[in-house]
C-alpha cells in the first residue's frame, strides 16, 4: 500500500479513502476505522472553517465515546440547517 496505516493525519488518511478499493470495508478492521474517523472529523472541520454562517451548534464533530447513531446524529445537526440554507439560496 501507499500509505502506512498508523500514519492517521487528517490529510493522509483523505489520501488512504480516496485510494482504498471499497471492498475492503467489507472486513471491519480498526486501523482503517481510524483512518475514517480522522477523514470524516477533518472533512466537518474544513467545511465549519468556510460555512457562510453557523450551521448547527456543534464546533466540531465529536466521536470518542459516541456510537455510530450518536455520531450520525451529530452530522445530522449540521446538514439539515444546512440543506434549508441551499433550498433558500436556490429558490
Amino acid at each position: 500500500d501507499m500509505f502506512e496505516l498508523s500514519d492517521t493525519r487528517p490529510s493522509t488518511s483523505l489520501e488512504w479513502l480516496e485510494q482504498v478499493s471499497p471492498t475492503l470495508f467489507l472486513q471491519p478492521n480498526a486501523e482503517q476505522t481510524t483512518h475514517c474517523e480522522k477523514a470524516v472529523q477533518h472533512l466537518f472541520a474544513l467545511a465549519k472553517e468556510h460555512e457562510p454562517r453557523p450551521f448547527g451548534p456543534l464546533p466540531e464533530l465529536l466521536l470518542s465515546g459516541f456510537d455510530d447513531e450518536q455520531v450520525w446524529q451529530q452530522l445530522e445537526l449540521r446538514n439539515q440547517p444546512v440543506l434549508h440554507f441551499v433550498q433558500a439560496e436556490l429558490c
